[in-house]
């Protein structure tokens, strides 16, 4: 196997907030010891093999978005390796690192925010590659028509401001604005996910027509698991901060050994399941300033035993290239 185009080592991510005059003062009389802070990341490793498309995927406040930047470098890792082609980010000098940054773009949620509706389309597109000299300056204009046409647009939205389109044009700008420096990996934070059912799937199709044509790698970005098992690679399944399963969308989709996985597959919709009642996962998913001892999802699980409110459970191979964090698992193993 070729050498990964993306290593994530241990990487965390840990938000502290500080305390303002009052806290201080009540934490000084109280003897109380301030927040150690939320761990949006916790231990993530992860290996991305270039051409694929890696679904990430998770409810609300899983870190799903967190890991996203933190790969993007929007924001620094508090702990970990994010090895890109096999080079330390954080340790390249500044030159390096940017250049190597720009090779990494992301596609963000929103089109209507993503976008500053003060410029026009032309300079949303070229501004950074022109500032980066990616594109020379008199290759601005035959540039700026090859990215619409790559993204189904014409020449005459060059001139026009991002209020004058719909959400799903708005959207393939901001792809166009992506492939503009010539990425190697796209980040799609749920980049489909403000989007009209319809208008959902021609975007879909164009991701997928530029990653053959432009050989882009993927992290797909979702918490909508009909979309990440139509065309990702591989899933990985975050709760809380930590990866809890990851295989092959083939392995989660039919064989999944996490009870958090499992409970997301059953909330799916199929045709062929005909009339029935869907149940969202059971519980609230708790606050990330307190999360749960051992087992991030313990409280909502309908397997917890014991152990699960005290060890924490190690993310371990149980099937050939298909990890798990459950201590189910060790039970099953042990047979």
């Amino acid at each position: 196997m070729s050498e990964p185009i993306l290593e994530l080592r241990h990487v965390s991510k840990v938000f502290t907030q500080r305390p303002d005059l009052i806290e201080r003062a009540v934490n000084l009389v109280s003897r109380k010891h301030p927040s150690a802070g939320v761990h949006a990341v916790n231990d993530v490793s992860l290996t991305v093999q270039a051409g694929k498309v890696i679904g990430i995927v998770g409810e609300s406040g899983c870190g799903k978005s967190t890991l996203a930047r933190i790969v993007a470098q929007l924001i620094p890792a508090t702990q970990g390796e994010v090895l890109y082609r096999g080079q330390n980010l954080a340790t390249l000098d500044a030159t390096s690192r940017r250049r190597m940054a720009l090779e990494i773009q992301m596609v963000f949620q929103n089109p209507f925010a993503s976008l500053n509706p003060r410029k026009r389309v032309a300079d949303i597109i070229m501004e950074a590659p022109l500032v980066h000299g990616i594109t020379p300056a008199r290759e601005r204009e035959s540039r700026l028509a090859e990215l619409l046409s790559m993204v189904g647009l014409d020449m005459s939205a060059a001139q026009r401001y991002p209020h004058q389109f719909s959400g799903g044009q708005r959207q393939r700008i901001g792809i166009a604005r992506a492939l503009a420096v010539k990425p190697r990996m796209l980040i799609c934070d749920e980049s489909v996910a403000a989007l009209d059912v319809s208008i959902q799937a021609q975007i879909l199709n164009l991701l997928m027509d530029l990653k053959e044509r432009e050989q882009l790698t993927y992290l797909f970005i979702s918490h909508d698991l009909g979309v990440v098992e139509h065309i990702c690679d591989e899933v990985v399944i975050m709760y809380l901060g930590r990866v809890v399963e990851q295989a092959s969308t083939e392995d989660i989709f039919s064989q999944s050994r996490h009870p958090y996985t499992q409970a997301l597959l059953s909330a799916v919709p199929r045709i062929e399941d005909g009339k029935r009642d869907y149940q969202p996962v059971q519980g609230e998913i708790p606050s990330p300033l307190n999360p749960p001892a051992g087992c991030h999802f313990n409280p909502r699980c309908p397997h917890v035993m014991p152990r699960c409110r005290v060890d924490v459970p190690l993310l371990r191979e149980v099937m050939p290239r298909h990890t798990a964090a459950c201590h189910l698992n060790d039970l099953s193993l042990a047979r």
